[in-house]
C-alpha cells in the first residue's frame, strides 16, 4: 500500500484512482472462498462500476455479468463476458424478444413485461417478489404464471431469481425458508436448473462473517436438492463487494476555515454512495490508533448545504495545498455521479502492475 501511495503522491489535481491490481487480488479472494463449493457462480452487477479497464480486469476471472439495460448488455459483449443475465422491469417486449434471440438469459419481472413479450418456445427465469422485504420487483407469489399457461406458450422456466437488497444473517435464514417454500408449493420451479439471489452480500465481508455466509449457501444447496433430484446452480451478484474496493480519491484542499475543510471535489457530485475515510494526506498514511489532536468537517466544493464527506480526526494539522485521499470509491460512485454547477467530473486514473496509466 505505501507504494501505491507514494505514486498517487506524484499526480497533481482531483482524480480518481482505480487500483487494478489489489482489486485483483481482492477478487481472488472472494472466487476462493467457494472453490469447494462447484453449484456456486459469481455474476458481477455492471451497475455498480461500468468502468471498461475494470470490467475487462472481471471477465478475465471468468466471472458472469448481471446487465439491467441495452447499455450494459453491450458492455458485457464487447468485455466478453462469458455468461449474461438480465433482468429489470425497464425493458419492454420486443426488447426482451431481442436480448432472448441474442442467447442472453432473461429474467421476466412482472406480469405486464411478460403479456407484452407474447413469448413462446423459451427458455427464461422469473423473478419473485420476498416476503422478506416490500420490493415493486418481481412476480408476487400469488400472482405467478400458471402450469397451463406456461404449457400453453411453451415456456420452461429454467431460474427463480430472488433478489431483496442487503443480506444479513436474520435475512439469509429467512431466504433459505422462502425458496423451500416456493420449490415445495409452485410446481411451475420443478424444472429449475438455477436459482439466482442477487447480490448484497457484502455485509458478510465487512463485518468478518463471510463463513456465516458460505454456511448458509451450502444450507440452500441442501434445501433445493432436497425438492430437485438434480443439480442446481446458485448465482450470486455482487456489485459493491467486488467493486468498492477499487477506486481512491485524491482531493486537493482549497482552504481552510477553523475546522471546516474545503476540497476540490464535491462528495454530492460524486454520489456520496458509501461512506468514506480519509486513507492519507500528501502521502502519509492516516493511522486509526494515532492519537487524535484535530477534528476537521470535510465539505466539496458546491454550494450544496448537505454537499459534506463527514467529521474526521486528525494527528496533525491539514493545511490548504494538502492531498487528501479518501476511500473507498469504487462502486456506485461514478454511475450515480451528478454535475451540480456544471462542474466537471475527476479524472481516472490506473495503477497496475505497480506502475500509473492513463486511460
Amino acid at each position: 500500500m505505501a507504494g501505491f501511495i507514494k505514486e498517487l503522491t506524484k499526480q497533481d489535481g482531483n482524480f480518481i484512482c482505480y487500483n487494478l491490481d489489489t482489486s485483483s487480488s481482492f477478487i481472488d479472494s472472494i472466487l476462493d472462498d467457494y472453490k469447494c463449493l462447484p453449484y456456486v457462480s459469481f455474476y458481477y452487477a455492471i451497475k455498480a462500476n461500468g468502468n471498461e479497464k475494470y470490467l475487462k480486469l472481471m471477465s478475465s476471472k471468468g466471472v458472469g455479468a448481471d446487465c439491467a439495460s441495452i447499455e450494459e448488455i453491450n458492455l458485457a459483449k464487447r468485455n466478453k463476458f462469458n455468461e449474461i443475465s438480465v433482468t429489470c422491469p425497464g425493458f419492454d417486449g420486443k426488447e426482451v424478444r431481442n436480448i432472448i434471440e441474442q442467447n442472453i438469459h432473461f429474467d421476466v419481472d412482472n406480469w405486464g413485461q411478460l403479456n407484452d413479450a407474447d413469448l413462446y418456445d423459451v427458455n427464461i427465469g422469473l423473478r419473485v417478489d420476498t416476503e422478506i422485504n416490500e420490493s415493486r420487483f418481481g412476480f408476487k407469489i400469488e400472482e405467478l404464471p400458471s402450469e397451463d399457461y406456461l404449457k400453453d406458450h411453451r415456456i420452461n422456466i429454467d431460474t427463480l431469481h430472488i433478489h431483496y437488497g442487503n443480506k444479513d444473517e436474520e435475512s439469509l435464514i429467512s431466504l433459505i425458508n422462502y425458496v423451500e417454500k416456493l420449490l415445495s408449493t409452485n410446481k411451475i420451479f420443478k424444472n429449475i436448473r438455477k436459482l439466482n439471489i442477487g447480490g448484497g452480500i457484502e455485509l458478510f465481508y465487512i463485518s468478518g462473517k463471510k463463513e456465516i455466509l458460505k454456511n448458509g449457501i451450502i444450507k440452500l444447496h441442501d434445501v433445493i436438492q432436497s425438492s430437485l433430484d438434480y443439480p442446481v446452480q446458485i448465482i450470486m451478484e455482487p456489485g459493491t463487494l467486488f467493486s468498492i474496493p477499487v477506486g481512491y480519491l485524491n482531493a486537493k484542499v482549497k482552504y481552510v476555515n477553523k475546522n471546516k475543510i474545503y476540497l476540490g471535489f464535491s462528495n454530492f457530485n460524486l454520489g456520496e454512495w458509501n461512506k468514506l475515510n480519509i486513507l492519507a494526506v500528501n502521502g502519509q498514511l492516516i493511522n486509526v490508533n494515532n492519537e487524535a489532536k484535530y477534528t476537521y468537517e470535510l465539505y466539496g466544493n458546491t454550494c450544496l448545504e448537505g454537499d459534506m464527506f463527514g467529521k474526521f480526526s486528525m494527528p496533525f494539522e491539514v493545511k490548504k495545498g494538502d492531498d487528501i485521499i479518501l476511500f473507498p470509491v469504487g462502486a456506485y460512485n461514478y454511475s450515480l455521479v451528478r454535475n451540480l454547477h456544471s462542474m466537471p467530473n475527476p479524472k481516472i486514473i490506473y495503477y497496475e502492475n505497480g506502475e500509473i496509466i492513463y486511460d
